[in-house]
């Protein structure tokens, strides 16, 4: 699991203040993640890069001896550094004022956000499909056919009564 995480949000405000930017990058790292779809792929299904391709990195080709050729059949190669670092979330919120809250909805205030999450823009050096793509195997995260955390949308309507 990652040693280190860091997440970091700022924002600015447009419009006199009624209209709030804000954004969130996430940061996780020191920890390895085991490429198990990839091992797969090389070990057994035949079609890793490492395998077919003669241009693939000298990383890709060894792992790929290591775990097929190899009297240990190491899986040693498929351990990968986890690090990344993530825009994670697009807010933007609007407020318009007291005079409109307290007209139309008898309150002091209202502001509405809209948010995204996890919009795909991610920094790693992992080969894998996403480094927060994985489940467990034995004491391991490992990625094998997993999916990276789904994109979505917020709506919220905040009131000040």
């Amino acid at each position: 699991m990652p040693r280190h995480e860091v997440a970091i949000t700022n924002g600015f405000d447009l419009l006199q203040r009624r209209i709030r930017v804000t954004g969130m990058v996430d940061y996780k790292g020191g920890h390895l993640i085991y490429n198990n779809s990839e091992r797969i792929r090389c070990a057994s299904r035949n079609n890793c890069q490492g395998l077919i391709d003669p241009n693939a990195p000298l990383l890709e080709q060894a792992r790929t001896v290591a775990v097929r050729e190899h009297p240990s059949r190491t899986v040693a190669g498929f351990f990968e550094e986890g690090d990344f670092l993530r825009f994670r979330e697009l807010a933007l919120a609007f407020t318009p004022g007291a005079e409109w809250g307290g007209r139309l909805l008898r309150n002091r205030n209202v502001t509405a956000t809209l948010a995204a999450r996890n919009l795909g823009i991610l920094w790693t050096k992992y080969t894998g499909v996403d480094p927060e793509a994985f489940g467990t195997t034995g004491d391991a995260p490992s990625s094998f056919q997993a999916f990276a955390p789904p994109t979505y949308f917020t709506f919220r309507l905040t009131l000040g009564l």
